[in-house]
């Protein structure tokens, strides 16, 4: 939603005066930034040492991605986004419950 937002304030304020600065890179970076920290919420350092929750924080900060890459109406790599995360996250799974 916020792509899509993005792009249509830009549409709206393309020639406006320079009162008005749009960067959809300000707003891709911001929306990332906040998507990160929410993720790096998930990872925490389990009682025994061990650190879990990478896999969860690193799948927010792609479903933010995800969401981007669908609000800016590219498809196509949306799909090849989520195929190869997916992949990483099954792959990723069962290598961690063999070894």
């Amino acid at each position: 939603m916020v792509a899509i937002l993005g792009q249509e304030l830009y549409a709206d304020y393309a020639d406006a005066d320079r009162v008005v600065s749009m960067d959809l890179a300000k707003l891709v970076a911001g929306v990332l930034s906040g998507i990160g920290f929410l993720g790096a919420g998930a990872i925490i350092r389990a009682g025994d040492g061990d650190v879990v929750g990478t896999a969860t924080g690193a799948s927010v900060w792609a479903a933010g991605v995800l969401g981007l890459t669908v609000g800016f109406g590219l498809y196509f790599i949306a799909l090849l986004i989520f195929v190869l995360v997916a992949a990483i996250l099954v792959v990723g799974g069962y290598l961690h419950k063999e070894g």
